[in-house]
Formats: C-alpha cells, structure tokens, sequence
C-alpha cells in the first residue's frame, strides 16, 4: 500500500504541474480538461488557475514526500489535500481516492 500512496501523491503532484504549464503557457497542454467545466460552473476561471495548479502541485509532491518518511503530523494535510482535490476530474478524483484510501492503511515510521 505504501507504494500505491506514493505513486498517487506523486503523479497527482506531476499532473498539477502539467496542467498549470497549459495554462500559463497557452498551446503547450493538449485537449481540454474535464475539471475545467466544475471550476467554471463555480464561478472560477479556469484560465486563471495555472499558480494555484503550481503551487498545489508543489504541495501535493512536498507532503506525500513528507508523510513517506514518516512525519506523522503531516497526514491531517496529506488527509485535507486529498479531499480538497476529489473535484481534479476524472484522472485527479481517481488518484485523490487512491491517496485517502492508502493513507489510513499507512504504518507509522517505515510503512509509511
């Protein structure tokens, strides 16, 4: 399982970035993403977003790291980040599921 929370946090980070490079350098992402009509119908540009994307993705990479080598305290944001993401449809809300679901099977030091 440990590997399963890994693989999730850390494609999930990756994928951010990849979506934040389409939106801050318009003609670099390929086809539209799903998400971008749940943001819309929130009243968000989607445009808008490729610093948020960024800096999620950072975070998302930076606290899936952390909680791997054991930092107890930061499953409550490995937890907030992954229900804060269940909307990155379809792929996103996949990998979000995946990372809670692993999160609470995690050991405390070296299962992690």
């Amino acid at each position: 399982m440990k590997w399963s929370f890994r693989f999730a946090g850390v494609l999930q980070g990756l994928g951010m970035l990849v979506d934040a490079r389409g939106l801050l350098w318009p003609g670099t992402a390929g086809d539209p993403q799903p998400w971008r009509n749940v943001v819309a119908f929130a009243g968000i540009d989607p445009d808008k977003m490729g610093v948020f994307f960024v800096v999620f993705g950072l975070i998302w990479i930076v606290v899936t790291v952390l909680v791997a080598m054991g930092n107890r305290r930061m499953r409550v944001a490995a937890a907030a980040i992954g229900f804060a993401t269940l909307w990155y449809f379809w792929f996103g809300t996949l990998l979000a599921g995946i990372y809670l679901l692993t999160l609470g099977t995690l050991r405390d030091r070296a299962g992690a």
